[in-house]
């Protein structure tokens, strides 16, 4: 299943950003927060992918807007340790240690290709295996409510979850279980 940028037009810029960023922001914020140095620098990360696909000629030709947006993190990722790396060398940096954080070009190459597979894997589950599994992980949302706003068990919900897991892990694996 491929996902469209609005194909039909219908919504203008703005809106199909604003639709795209509360479908995207909390798995996006969540990236950045994992690794950029402070909250408000993940923030600021995310918000920039969406100013990118803003200004993005062609936008509406986008055949799959989650590749896009998660290379365009990594793309920003990348940028944002290099600004670091930089501001670091001109500061004094005499009697201290670093580890290098940023990922070297045959990790950023991996990195991508990972997550792509990750967004295929994802979309290849079940439609409500793949609700419950993206509102869990990517929506944060409590066993609770998902089967509140599904209709379901809580024991299903964790069903759900668990070969979603499964059926990801999988083919993370190259199906090597």
């Amino acid at each position: 299943m491929r996902t469209r940028f609005d194909p039909q037009g219908a919504l203008g810029p703005s809106a199909r950003i604003e639709a795209l960023a509360e479908q995207f922001h909390t798995p996006l914020k969540t990236y950045f927060e994992r690794r950029a140095r402070t909250p408000e620098d993940a923030e600021d990360l995310t918000q920039e992918v969406f100013v990118r696909l803003l200004h993005r000629s062609g936008a509406d030709e986008i055949d799959n807007v989650a590749s896009f947006i998660f290379v365009t993190a990594a793309n920003l990722l990348k940028d944002y340790y290099r600004s670091h790396a930089r501001r670091g060398q001109m500061q004094s940096t005499e009697g201290l240690d670093f580890v290098s954080l940023a990922p070297n070009p045959a990790q950023q190459a991996e990195g991508k290709a990972e997550i792509g597979v990750l967004l295929k894997a994802i979309q290849a589950l079940p439609p409500k295996c793949r609700a419950v599994f993206v509102m869990h992980r990517f929506d944060e949302l409590r066993h609770t409510e998902i089967a509140r706003r599904l209709g379901i068990s809580v024991s299903m919900v964790e069903k759900h979850i668990a070969a979603a897991i499964r059926q990801l892990r999988e083919t993370l694996d190259g199906g090597h279980a």
